[in-house]
């Protein structure tokens, strides 16, 4: 019965971490600040396992299949599409669609053609 009880844990920790990190993300990625609680907690719970190991075992076992589902989950919901207006402080662009942006670009290229040679920054 323990071999049984063992190899559910680790059916469930292993397809919880390959779903994490390989299956599909969420459709929406959570608020940053939900992300950080959450490893925060995560790595919390994670020390207190380590500790309540050594004291308890059971407990300690139980704190550490805690520790790992909620990283999970913060390491699940990281992955999802960003749509809440927060790009994470890194730089922007690229449409990401297969269509290009709405506009009249035949006649934004002969507006540039208009333009002349390519001009040098001023320092």
């Amino acid at each position: 019965m323990v071999l049984l009880l063992e190899l559910a844990l680790v059916a469930l920790l292993g397809g919880s971490i390959v779903r994490a990190f390989f299956g599909r993300p969420p459709r929406h990625r959570a608020r940053r600040w939900a992300v950080r609680s959450l490893l925060t907690a995560g790595a919390v719970v994670w020390v207190l396992a380590v500790v309540a190991t050594v004291f308890a075992r059971v407990a300690g076992i139980v704190l550490l299949v805690l520790a790992v589902e909620v990283l999970c989950l913060a390491v699940w919901l990281a992955r999802g599409a960003r749509d809440d207006g927060d790009d994470g402080g890194g730089g922007g662009g690229g449409g990401g669609g297969d269509e290009p942006p709405p506009g009249d670009w035949g006649a934004f290229d002969r507006a540039r053609r208009g333009w002349g040679r390519p001009r040098e920054p001023v320092a």
